[in-house]
């Protein structure tokens, strides 16, 4: 007879292999893309345009691989799974799906807005070349919708984790790469500016990294519907600590920027060197 323990442990021993074996393939993948940006960009202005203009939705990325971006939702859907409604657990999911999609959506939007004030926060050093600065505005701009498609991966994240699906989480990170490495060699090809083409690929990166977590997370649940999810009491409860959360893990980040700052002041190169 099996022990249940036993059987509990060889889950987790499973689940636990996967996520290091997909975790360690998104590291190798994120090396070789990073390889492969110092080959087409070097440590020229355009290179530091391009991570500029890449802070906003690389500081997301980064919280949705340490799975900041999921855990305001993991109480509440934790909630809801375990009294093994399907049909409740569905008007759950709705009704977070609409926070989740209303608080990303506005987020981007504000940024998109907004673009010309974060550059010139962000890097005062470049509001003294009228290019420099323009080209920047205009790369965050198109790079931000990323922030969208990752805030959103960031719920479907939560769905999957709540019902012990570990690895399509776990391998989405992968996507990105492959797409900003794809994207690099078309734009060779097709002879595209390779920030334009790194631009692209971030943007199809965070789609696909939505698309293909939706794929497996769309099943579990019985039933999406429109619904009122501003009224839900759920929605509250995660809106208490979505933005703390958010708020909270980018304070971590916040040398990051801080070193961009004065980077953007520095000889031509500096902030892809650092």
């Amino acid at each position: 007879m099996l022990n249940p323990m036993n059987v509990k442990e060889t889950g987790f021993l499973k689940s636990a292999t996967l996520i290091s074996s997909l975790t360690l393939l998104s590291r190798v993948l994120g090396f070789i893309r990073d390889m492969a940006i110092a080959y087409f960009l070097g440590s020229g202005f355009k290179a530091d345009i391009f991570f500029v203009a890449f802070r906003i939705p690389n500081l997301f990325r980064r919280l949705y691989a340490e799975g900041s971006l999921s855990l305001p939702y993991m109480p509440e859907l934790g909630k809801g799974y375990a009294l093994g409604n399907r049909s409740s657990f569905g008007r759950l999911a709705s009704n977070l799906g609409g926070l989740t999609c209303t608080f990303y959506f506005g987020l981007t939007l504000l940024g998109v807005t907004t673009a010309p004030l974060v550059v010139s926060l962000l890097a005062p050093g470049f509001v003294a070349s009228e290019a420099k600065w323009q080209l920047t505005v205009s790369l965050t701009r198109w790079l931000l919708p990323y922030v969208f498609f990752i805030g959103a991966a960031g719920f479907v994240m939560a769905i999957l984790n709540t019902h012990e699906h570990f690895g399509a989480p776990a391998a989405a990170p992968s996507i990105l790469n492959l797409c900003m490495l794809g994207m690099l060699g078309l734009g060779s090809y097709f002879s595209i500016a390779p920030e334009w083409s790194l631009t692209w690929g971030v943007v199809l990166g965070g789609f696909l990294q939505l698309a293909f977590q939706w794929h497996w997370a769309r099943r579990l649940v019985v039933r999406w519907r429109l619904s009122r999810w501003w009224r839900a009491p759920e929605t509250k409860a995660v809106l208490r600590l979505l933005v703390p959360t958010v708020l909270g893990a980018a304070a971590y980040h916040l040398n990051i920027f801080v070193a961009t700052l004065f980077a953007s002041f520095l000889t031509v190169g500096s902030i892809s060197d650092l």
